[in-house]
């Protein structure tokens, strides 16, 4: 979006597609978190963010990254399915152990933005 805004501006559209709005527990102000599915089966996660913000453009970066370099897409594959079986039904410790991995890939793409 152009500007972030707040999340009332974006519930009613999308929860008619299902999703429903959800704090973020990091508490960042740069994106509006909503969710789709049961908290035990959940199966989409959806942020608005403001074009061009630093939220926007880390995760640019990153899917860039991932999409040139293939052998670290694979690395994030397999770490990300190790994480799913170590933490099955707990969402806060397997998003956390990916945070290395991606700040590791925002540093060799040279990254020169706040990382959120």
């Amino acid at each position: 979006v152009k500007t972030l805004g707040e999340p009332e501006e974006y519930t009613a559209d999308l929860e008619k597609l299902g999703y429903i709005f959800r704090k973020d527990s990091r508490g960042d102000q740069q994106h509006i978190l909503f969710v789709k599915g049961q908290e035990e089966s959940r199966t989409h996660y959806l942020k608005v963010t403001a074009f061009g913000s630093d939220f926007w453009e880390e995760h640019i970066i990153f899917r860039d990254f991932l999409i040139q370099h293939p052998e670290y897409a694979r690395q994030y594959q397999e770490l990300k399915l190790k994480l799913l079986e170590e933490h099955r039904g707990t969402r806060i410790p397997y998003t956390k152990g990916k945070d290395s991995f991606i700040r590791n890939i925002l540093k060799l793409a040279d990254y020169k933005g706040e990382i959120v």
